[in-house]
């Protein structure tokens, strides 16, 4: 606690200065990066939201845009699902996309593709890591999901 662990910048491909903060196991390569909102604890009533969203066909959406409102505030928030051959996902939570530090309570989650919308919700628990999974039926279903641990098998394919 207090350590510098980096600085901000704007080297690399960089649209701006920003920090840029991400874990690697096994490897020093960028294409062994983890997503750091897993690894790190959220900050007083706050909690993270994981997910994973799947095409039509079951393979994991790539570079999709994924909002989320809290529908106590309206307040907004945005990710995007990995991109293909960049940030691997968790081997317990085999996730997609996460976004942190989100306050609790209840959210209004989006998913629009090939023009069309999917709405859920989600109540957020501060303090860990919630879970979505967004499936293709006739259109986009998401399930909020029980939170998995190390002994459990993920609850999805």
């Amino acid at each position: 606690m207090g350590q510098a662990i980096g600085e901000v910048g704007d080297t690399g491909h960089a649209s701006g200065t920003h920090l840029h903060f991400e874990v690697r196991l096994d490897q020093l390569r960028y294409f062994s990066s983890r997503n750091p909102e897993l690894w790190i604890v959220p900050a007083q009533d706050t909690g993270v939201v994981a997910g994973l969203a799947l095409d039509r066909w079951g393979r994991p959406l790539v570079e999709q845009l994924i909002q989320l409102r809290s529908l106590d505030t309206g307040q907004r928030w945005q990710t995007w699902t990995y991109a293909s051959g960049t940030v691997r996902s968790d081997e317990v939570y085999g996730e997609n996309f996460a976004i942190g530090d989100l306050p609790g309570g209840a959210y209004e989650v989006r998913i629009d593709i090939q023009g069309r919308r999917s709405t859920g919700g989600i109540f957020l628990h501060p303090g860990q890591t919630n879970f979505l999974y967004f499936r293709h039926k006739q259109n986009y279903v998401i399930e909020p999901t029980t939170i998995p641990s190390d002994s459990d098998t993920p609850p999805w394919p």
